[in-house]
C-alpha cells in the first residue's frame, strides 16, 4: 500500500524505521509512537506500506496527469 504525503521529512524518517522515528531526540516522537503503535495493531510487516513524497500545492493538470 502506498500512502502519499507532501512532507518529505516524514518520508525520510519512515524509511529509516521505528527506532529512528520514535527516538526521544526526534521531533514529534510522540506522534511517531502513535503511528507505529497503530501499525502494530494492524499487524504491519515491513514492505507492505510505502510512504511516498508528492509535491504539495499541485495544479489541476498535475492531478489529471497522475503526478500527485
Amino acid at each position: 500500500m502506498r500512502i502519499a504525503t507532501d512532507n518529505l521529512n516524514a518520508v525520510k524518517a519512515f524509511k529509516r524505521g521505528r527506532r529512528y522515528c520514535t527516538s526521544s531526540e526526534r521531533p514529534a516522537a510522540d506522534l511517531w509512537r502513535s503511528v507505529w503503535g497503530r501499525l502494530d495493531e494492524l499487524q504491519w510487516r515491513e514492505g507492505l506500506l510505502e510512504l511516498v513524497w508528492v509535491k504539495g500545492h499541485a495544479t489541476d493538470i498535475m492531478v489529471a496527469d497522475g503526478l500527485c
